[in-house]
């Protein structure tokens, strides 16, 4: 699996988790220390974020690093990343009017 791809795949999975938690990225931000523009390029899959950082996103967001690997793991296929689109439509917990 090229590399990019799971950059993207991993920051779909933050930003799905982030949704799920109806935080905007600023917020996210502030309650794990870091800056705005730092999580947004993570979400855009620019960035190659460190086990430190990990961590702090998954404290913030109240989910278990285990939790935003097996949604990156979702967004992954054979042919690259799935949209975001495509995963919400497969999530039971999510309402069609959310999609």
């Amino acid at each position: 699996m090229p590399e990019p791809d799971v950059l993207r795949a991993f920051g779909q999975a933050l930003k799905y988790h982030r949704q799920a938690s109806s935080l905007s990225q600023e917020a996210l931000a502030e309650l794990c220390g870091l800056h705005r523009t730092y999580v947004g390029s993570i979400e855009r899959g620019e960035r190659n974020l460190g086990l430190l950082n990990i961590f702090a996103i998954c404290d913030a967001l109240c989910v278990s690093p285990e939790a935003i690997f097996r949604t990156t793991d979702l967004f992954l296929n054979q042919k690259g990343v799935r949209s975001d689109d495509s995963l919400r439509k497969d999530d039971p917990n999510t309402s069609q009017r959310e999609v």
